[in-house]
């Protein structure tokens, strides 16, 4: 244990020097190499205030963009203050210095050639070729039953607005890459120490919009992987594996973020923990006694329903096959399937904790849902046994012959 702490801890002091260190050489960039795409994109977005409402493609609030805070990205693109040096500027982030805003690091280098609109088809390039990529391991690796599942979790978070929004796309993919990452190293990986990682990328580039998608989506794939292998193992071992990575990448997200407020404190000489204190105060709030069980449904409501009850509505039926299929066509793995349960909690989990801030962004914190919808997926194919249930088709295929 003491060598698994120490090994960690290295770990985790390299990571954050090469966050501090890739900050610091993105803000040594001068302000008239990036002003011009800079001064573009900003008009881009004050044109796109005035010709959509929000962003809304889709008749709802979850499904319409977040331009607002992309405005606020795009304005950490230039340094306010000449007199600072790189890694004050980096810090600081003109005075917002309570997130890392790792994004900079890409988003000021591709200003220098690009505006906001092209670095969106950027975006869309980088995004879709990860989800094929990743469609197609997870194919490879557990089957087709665990890919489409993991489609079908994307698309119902409007996949398609995703990668158009600069604060949406950072957690997808972080969560992308990890999967990918997983899939192909998951036998040579210590997974704890992988998930801390991960945990430390979401805080240094996300900006709190779904960051439990990093955590929640690879670790039910881990489990999945897990379940499918011919090793018998016995139930507490899974529920090792959950509160071991989730602890792990719980410590890197929390002790990241902690560590920008004391290294910002250090570099600007004047305390960021007050303002990270009272921002952390009033998101995590239940002013009105049961704001946490609202922001749960309205969470709940704006994944699940909203539009999608009346187009869901004919795929009823192949939900209920699939019950039907798990009940006919037992797996000899159907217990081990129940390990997949408790992550599929975690968004609800998520919202209870940061109670004020998932009702005032239940347009975009909806999307932590994926989790339960990619698990509830992976559960009802991990209770069915996909060869016989191929067997049962081609001898029906046979008799009709």
């Amino acid at each position: 244990m003491g060598k698994a702490a120490a090994r960690y801890a290295v770990w985790f002091m390299a990571v954050l020097a090469a966050f501090v260190l890739l900050m610091t050489l993105a803000h040594c960039i001068p302000n008239s190499m990036v002003a011009y795409h800079q001064e573009t994109s900003k008009t881009i977005l004050s044109m796109e205030s005035e010709w959509l409402w929000f962003g809304n493609f889709f008749g709802v609030d979850a499904g319409r963009l977040d331009n607002t805070t992309d405005n606020i990205m795009v304005d950490g693109v230039i340094i306010q203050d000449d007199g600072m040096s790189p890694l004050q500027a980096a810090m600081s982030v003109n005075g917002y210095s309570r997130y890392w805003h790792g994004y900079l690091v890409f988003l000021r280098p591709l200003m220098i050639w690009l505006n906001y609109w092209q670095i969106r088809y950027v975006n869309m390039f980088v995004f879709f070729l990860l989800v094929c990529a990743v469609f197609r391991l997870i194919g490879k690796r557990v089957g087709a039953g665990g890919a489409y599942s993991f489609a079908v979790a994307l698309i119902a978070c409007y996949i398609v607005i995703i990668p158009v929004s600069m604060q949406y796309i950072s957690v997808f993919l972080v969560m992308l890459c990890s999967m990918a990452y997983m899939l192909i190293r998951c036998e040579r990986m210590d997974m704890p120490l992988f998930f801390m990682i991960v945990g430390m990328v979401t805080n240094f580039v996300d900006f709190l919009t779904a960051p439990i998608l990093t955590l929640g989506m690879p670790l039910l794939l881990c489990l999945y992987m897990d379940i499918r292998c011919e090793e018998e193992r016995p139930w507490r071992w899974y529920l090792g594996r959950i509160f071991t990575c989730s602890l792990l990448w719980g410590i890197g997200y929390g002790l990241c973020w902690a560590s920008k407020w004391l290294i910002g404190t250090m570099v600007l000489g004047e305390s960021v923990f007050e303002s990270a204190a009272g921002h952390a105060s009033y998101w995590t709030q239940n002013n009105w006694g049961n704001d946490r069980i609202i922001a749960a449904e309205q969470n709940f409501a704006y994944f699940f329903l909203a539009q999608g009850k009346r187009v869901f509505f004919p795929f009823v039926p192949v939900i209920l096959g699939g019950i039907v299929c798990a009940a006919c066509f037992r797996s000899d793995k159907w217990k081990r399937a129940f390990c997949l349960v408790p992550v599929c909690t975690y968004p609800y989990v998520w919202y209870m904790v940061l109670a004020n801030h998932s009702l005032y962004h239940t347009w975009f914190t909806n999307r932590a849902q994926a989790i339960t919808l990619f698990g509830g997926c992976l559960f009802l194919c991990a209770l069915t046994d996909g060869r016989k249930l191929r067997d049962w088709l081609r001898k029906r295929k046979k008799q009709r012959v």
